[in-house]
């Protein structure tokens, strides 16, 4: 199919396209479509027609291999053309690089000033004389004043060709080949995006459409480049042995700002005159592709390893005490020292500051509207699939039946990779474990989600503003709906919560008066105002859980998710926040439907 419309690309507008299908079988016949006798096909469909049987389950067999063959072909087509494309980008990066180049020559030397007949005499008469008098200097010295001549040579003409916008390599580029951590592939195209940033005009000057074309593709590719290295660190397992994780990741986390902080604002359009609408329009959907492959592939990602780190890195932390006191025990105290195993490596914290790093280098300007809502629903839908393990629900059945509906990712952690009730234990160490993994990702998971509120907070009050074109322009209109669906997603999915968010000990009967019965509030925690809110939001989660979640025979306390009580506080304090901030959104874009 893929293959046939992609031929329907290349029809000619005057041609049918019986026409054309004809045009295509002549010039390329199938290979099927004669026998090894030479025979035509008719001739072979009436021989094959006396055993319809075997035939039909040769064909059955044949069909399955040709449409896996097509599909591995079409991939592989795939990626022979993204690589012709990238070099001939690259190719057309060293054009515009060398022609920059020799324009800034040309202008440095128009700029030059001529010389006089009198002074070129007088400094003649001036060089022989000096020439005469003055000692020659010693061979090393000439040798050595050789090389810093034409190393200022070079920089004076490094300095004529650069402009405002050119950007060195930051030294963690060249740290990372001594890690041996970036490929061929991640080196020319940070090259080539280094090339194509000194040929490009200053800041104050729009950039031509075609060099603003080749800038977009190269972000994008060095962005898929990026992921693949942050993917081998974020996402490895246990019992592998990197001891330089920490330092890769700082070093990727640079090279990923240095490339954010160079080309977003060179993406952004000047825009003035009768074009400021159609340039807005491109800019956001320029904006659109860089923050669809930042979220796709970077911030996804960090936010999907959060489980998996924590939990390994509790893993290490049980399991470099245990044979830390073993080895302490059977070796003599001089060596045991030299013994003992390395601290484990805790990468949730700089992922954090790296996922703060990103939103707060994209803002919060109007052309990335909805960038934090989708942020948020994809965290918030991983809290869920975090209370969703067979480690904190009460029932694994529920647990299990929404697992179903999840993608799943490269790693192994309990949540995304959760096996069965005898793999994955609900007692004894391992459970333990896990839960105090799911208090940490808790932790990391909430944080997020206030760091992404900072931003939809000043979308309140800029949302009936005239000059804001992703709300309020007629061409994207569809941009409004899909924020308005994306905020109603996360202020659901967290209403839902609260129904199903219980203390271990007021669900298991050892209740005080500090602590609330389930479908209840706690009385002095909240003042009166904020008790009929509370209320109410736990009436419409109810009624929202109940009416769309499917549940299993049986008491209706299999969706409860047991908690203690720090992990209680941290849900009900993000519910809260985003509670008081979308629901006068939500509430406002139905009214004005």
């Amino acid at each position: 199919m893929s293959t046939a419309l992609s031929a329907l690309k290349f029809k000619p507008v005057e041609q049918s396209c019986a026409s054309y299908i004809l045009d295509l079988q002549t010039k390329f016949p199938s290979t099927t479509e004669w026998d090894e006798n030479g025979g035509d096909l008719e001739t072979l469909g009436r021989q094959t027609s006396r055993t319809p049987t075997l035939q039909s389950e040769d064909a059955g067999q044949d069909s399955e291999a040709d449409a896996f063959e097509w599909k591995r072909l079409a991939l592989r087509l795939e990626e022979e053309l993204e690589e012709l494309k990238a070099k001939y980008e690259a190719e057309q990066i060293k054009t515009i690089s060398l022609t920059a180049q020799i324009e800034a020559n040309a202008t440095s030397e128009m700029t030059q000033r001529p010389s006089s007949p009198s002074q070129d005499a007088t400094s003649g008469t001036d060089a022989r004389g000096s020439n005469n008098t003055v000692k020659k200097k010693t061979t090393k010295k000439a040798s050595a004043a050789k090389p810093a001549a034409a190393s200022t040579s070079s920089s004076t003409l490094e300095q004529g060709t650069s402009t405002s916008n050119t950007a060195r390599l930051p030294d963690a580029f060249f740290d990372l080949k001594v890690e041996t951590l970036n490929d061929t592939q991640l080196t020319g195209l940070f090259s080539s995006f280094s090339q194509l940033l000194s040929a490009l005009p200053p800041n104050s000057t729009p950039i031509p459409k075609a060099q603003k074309t080749l800038l977009l593709s190269t972000t994008v590719r060095a962005l898929h480049s990026i992921s693949g290295i942050l993917r081998d660190v974020l996402f490895r397992k246990s019992n592998e042995k990197t001891p330089s994780s920490l330092y890769r990741f700082q070093k990727v986390a640079s090279l990923l700002r240095y490339l954010l902080t160079t080309s977003l604002p060179l993406l952004r359009v000047h825009s003035k005159g009768k074009q400021k609408a159609n340039r807005s329009l491109r800019t956001s959907e320029i904006a659109d592709t860089i923050l669809d492959t930042l979220t796709a592939h970077i911030l996804n990602p960090s936010i999907h390893s959060l489980i998996p780190l924590s939990e390994i890195f509790i893993d290490e932390i049980f399991c470099n005490t245990s044979r830390g006191a073993k080895t302490a025990s059977k070796k003599p105290q001089s060596t045991a020292s030299s013994a003992l195993p390395k601290d484990p490596i805790d990468l949730r914290t700089p992922v954090l500051n790296m996922v703060q790093d990103i939103i707060s280098l994209v803002g919060t300007s109007h052309y990335i509207s909805g960038f934090r809502e989708s942020l948020s629903l994809t965290t918030v839908r991983e809290l869920v699939a975090l209370f969703d393990s067979s480690a904190t629900s009460i029932y694994a059945e529920l647990a299990a039946s929404h697992y179903d509906q999840r993608e799943t990712y490269t790693c192994s952690c309990s949540v995304h990779h959760r096996g069965t009730q005898s793999e994955d234990p609900q007692e004894g160490p391992i459970a333990v474990r896990r839960k105090m993994a799911r208090k940490d990702t808790l932790w990391y998971l909430c944080s997020i989600l206030h760091i992404l509120l900072r931003g939809m907070v000043g979308e309140q009050d800029t949302k009936d503003n005239p000059s804001n074109p992703a709300l309020r322009t007629p061409d994207v209109d569809h941009k409004s709906e899909s924020i308005r669906l994306l905020r109603e997603g996360v202020l659901d999915t967290l209403l839902g919560l609260i129904y199903r968010c219980r203390t271990s000990k007021s669900l298991f009967g050892n209740t005080e008066d500090t602590y609330a019965k389930p479908g209840e509030i706690r009385k002095d925690e909240i003042d009166g105002n904020a008790m009929e809110v509370v209320i109410d939001t736990t009436l419409r989660s109810r009624e929202s859980y109940e009416g769309q979640t499917e549940k299993p025979e049986g008491n209706s306390i299999s969706a409860v998710v047991v908690l203690d009580e720090e992990e209680h506080e941290m849900v009900l304090g993000v519910i809260e926040r985003y509670y008081w901030i979308l629901s006068p959104i939500v509430e406002q874009d139905e009214s004005d439907r």
